[in-house]
């Protein structure tokens, strides 16, 4: 016998019941007992439903129904299905409008560094990207979140946008708002001082960032921290314009981006500016008219509590 397991004149000491038991099993080749009866698999959790990012207009009502929102440059939800439960998860299908060209955001990136659109392409994507805000706010609704990732080509030749992502929008009308929502690049002034603002004023002024980067292909606002970016923000202190840049151009960009919401125009009032520019010599060519023009396209929504 082991002495440092037994000796004489001393009180035999015991291993501990687990380790003996253990091993008594691997000699015999018999699996081990668990040291805790801990069910295998956890406990299934009761189904949850997702928690949405925003509320969409309450006009929308429930279910599958068309609204009035009408607009061929707004990306439509054309349908809402409902799929069958399975395994105690309730689930919902949203079928989408298929926008082959993808995002402006992607093309951009596929362009040099530094460089962006030409000013009449630039001027044609902007000018629908402006009919489609127009066309929201002319509804009560604010779209709080426009940016480059958020405007589709409809297809590959790249003349014509939708815009996309309703995850903030909400019906709003002329109401104070609260919620700090939006990319941080992107934000107004008065997103950045955390006090209430208007939804309208807040869409113009992500419009004039989108301007920017799409003339340049480079953020107007950029920081290498929140605390400056939003600081730069607040004093309108933007990447310097290009100087290939016409003036009517700049002008037209520097309308957008006004430091007071209450002196910023609405939607209607950029219209005409970037009309003028939209029709250059070169904008025109191979574009159809009636794609940027607001055209009947109904739009299936439902309200999300």
């Amino acid at each position: 016998m082991n002495p440092a397991w037994f000796s004489p004149g001393q009180p035999r000491r015991r291993r501990p019941l687990t380790r003996a038991y253990r091993l008594s099993k691997r000699l015999l080749r018999v699996p081990t007992k668990p040291r805790s009866h801990r069910p295998s698999a956890a406990a299934p959790r009761p189904p949850q439903r997702p928690r949405p990012r925003g509320r969409l207009p309450r006009s929308c009502g429930s279910g599958r129904r068309s609204v009035g929102l009408r607009g061929l440059l707004v990306a439509a939800l054309l349908e809402l299905l409902p799929a069958a439960a399975r395994a105690g998860i309730v689930a919902t299908h949203a079928v989408l409008e298929y926008c082959s060209g993808g995002s402006v955001h992607r093309h951009l990136r596929s362009l040099r560094h530094g460089h962006g659109l030409t000013e009449p392409h630039a001027a044609l994507v902007v000018h629908q990207l402006i009919t489609a805000l127009a066309h929201l706010h002319a509804h009560q609704i604010a779209h709080r979140d426009v940016k480059p990732e958020n405007v589709l080509y409809t297809d590959g030749a790249r003349r014509s946008v939708k815009l996309c992502d309703f995850g903030f929008a909400l019906h709003c009308g002329k109401k104070l708002l609260k919620t700090v929502c939006g990319s941080p690049a992107y934000m107004a002034p008065e997103l950045c001082t955390k006090g209430a603002y208007l939804g309208p004023p807040v869409d113009v002024w992500a419009l004039g960032c989108f301007a920017f980067e799409a003339l340049h292909g480079l953020c107007a606002f950029r920081a290498s921290d929140m605390a400056t970016l939003q600081l730069r923000i607040k004093r309108c202190d933007h990447t310097p314009f290009s100087k290939t840049l016409s003036p009517a151009v700049q002008r037209a960009v520097r309308s957008l981006l006004v430091v007071d919401a209450a002196q910023r125009p609405s939607a209607d009032e950029t219209l005409l500016s970037w009309e003028a520019l939209r029709r250059a010599p070169d904008a025109d060519a191979s574009v159809d008219r009636r794609q940027a023009l607001p055209a009947a396209a109904s739009v299936i929504d439902h309200r999300m509590s």
